[in-house]
């Protein structure tokens, strides 16, 4: 996505874009880059499989 003369800097075009960083705006004319605030990522917690020793038949 292209956001138009939207740099702080020189007031050119930011191009949006992201590495392993994380998400960043780009400067097309002056290069400025912008971090931009990383989404929040819910990750699912495993839990403990409970314990099978007390089901089985001796």
């Amino acid at each position: 996505m292209i956001l138009f003369k939207a740099c702080p800097r020189c007031g050119g075009d930011l191009h949006v874009s992201g590495d392993i960083y994380g998400p960043y705006n780009q400067c097309v004319q002056c290069g400025h880059v912008v971090d931009l605030k990383p989404a929040m990522v819910t990750v699912p917690v495993k839990t403990k499989a409970p314990s099978r020793r007390g089901s089985q038949a001796a």
